[in-house]
């Protein structure tokens, strides 16, 4: 996470999240006038580790060939 002051705005940037960032986060700005709050909440949903869809482009007929031969050949 890095802070980020920019004259007036203030904010918080997360590079990477993880699933044990989940929660809520609160930011209190506070002077002499008084007292400020914003609350956000992160879910974290992790990605698959596995790609399960192929990443070949359409119309690869020859992938689907080669494919049949190996399974005659088991």
């Amino acid at each position: 996470m890095i802070p980020r002051y920019d004259f007036a705005d203030v904010s918080l940037e997360f590079l990477y999240t993880f699933a044990e960032d989940d929660g809520i986060y609160e930011c209190v700005a506070t002077n002499p006038y008084g007292e400020d709050r914003t609350r956000a909440e992160l879910k974290c949903r992790p990605k698959r580790s596995i790609i399960y869809n192929t990443q070949l482009p359409e119309g690869m007929e020859g992938v689907s060939k080669l494919q049949m031969l190996e399974d005659e050949i088991k």
